[in-house]
């Protein structure tokens, strides 16, 4: 089956979306390797422990048990309803 419009299978194509992924990878990997420096240095200036660094992150982001803060509230009421 081709895609709309035909050619959804042509060489060309295929090469420019394996350019596009390659790519990608490479900005994720970047930004990862960015990410660690940032928490790096982060641990370094506050001269702590990283795990109680990202231990007290990790708290402040979990929502409670049952709280339901983190969906839609047009969905929340459905739920809430049944």
């Amino acid at each position: 089956m081709n895609s709309a419009g035909g050619g959804g299978k042509s060489e060309y194509r295929n090469q420019k979306i394996e350019w596009k992924n390659d790519k990608l990878q490479e900005e994720r990997r970047k930004a990862v390797q960015h990410e660690e420096k940032v928490k790096d240095r982060k641990a370094k200036k506050q001269g702590g422990d990283m795990a109680q660094v990202d231990g007290a992150a990790d708290a402040q982001r979990a929502p409670a048990s049952g709280d339901h803060t983190d969906i839609h509230p047009s969905r929340r009421a459905q739920m809430m309803r049944t």
